[in-house]
């Protein structure tokens, strides 16, 4: 339950710390890979973020948020322009595999 609660406040940061004309979205495919928040731009640049409440499941968030990027077709719509685990404490770095992690403090206008 805790974690759905983070979940809802880092969507909640996000739309509020969004540029303008961006939208934060959730993504949900038939596979059942899921995306706790989606931003767009309307330039076409979009972002992928997962939401962990601890520090410890930063690998297992990383590797659910490349696997549903994986199932997207960026031929059509682009690269993401960045991946971020985003968690309620835990360090600022980015991961072997290129996707970023940071702690919710650090989104700040």
């Amino acid at each position: 339950m805790l974690g759905q609660v983070f979940e809802t406040a880092v969507f909640h940061d996000l739309s509020v710390l969004s540029p303008l004309g961006s939208q934060v979205q959730h993504y949900r495919d038939s596979n059942g890979h899921e995306i706790d928040a989606v931003i767009s731009l309307a330039d076409g640049r979009w972002a992928a973020i997962e939401a962990k409440l601890g520090s410890l499941q930063i690998q297992r968030g990383a590797a659910s948020l490349a696997s549903a990027v994986k199932q997207i077709d960026t031929q059509a719509i682009g690269e993401p322009a960045f991946l971020l685990v985003l968690t309620g404490t835990g360090p600022t770095l980015t991961l072997d595999n290129g996707i970023v992690t940071c702690p919710l403090t650090a989104l700040a206008p």
